[in-house]
């Protein structure tokens, strides 16, 4: 693995149990120019194996059966404390969503601003790669 200041393509994994809305969120990143992979889990077991890859950033669902952002978020902050962390939902309120943050989660949005989600990861990578060198 390379040290790389950004990574040449970005590699997005996406925790969703809805495969239309993960592609609703990939569309949008797709026509603002985001040059990404992306991948889609959508639990517990398909994050851990698919954590055995290397991402840029992890978007996830807040709320879905069995699973969700909350566990998705411990899962990966044991793994891994800088890559950034995105949750989208339809709906969460406040004290979600602070939570979700004490937590660790670098972001909260609604899945209706999906336009704003791929300049909140170039955000993002681009914080998570100043603090530290990340692996392409």
């Amino acid at each position: 693995m390379t040290d790389l200041t950004t990574p040449t393509q970005m590699r997005i994994l996406f925790i969703d149990d809805s495969p239309d809305d993960a592609l609703l969120l990939q569309f949008a990143c797709s026509e603002s120019g985001l040059d990404a992979e992306y991948k889609l889990v959508d639990s517990a077991d398909a994050l851990n194996e698919a954590l055995h890859e290397t991402w840029h950033a992890i978007v996830s669902d807040f709320r879905m059966p069995g699973f969700g952002a909350e566990p998705a978020l411990q899962i990966i902050r044991q793994r891994d404390e800088r890559i950034p962390f995105i949750v989208v939902s339809h709906a969460i309120n406040t004290e979600e969503t602070e939570k979700l943050l004490a937590l660790g989660a670098d972001e909260v949005l609604e899945k209706s601003a999906r336009p704003s989600l791929p300049l909140v990861i170039k955000k993002r990578i681009a914080s998570a790669y100043a603090a530290t060198p990340l692996h392409n």
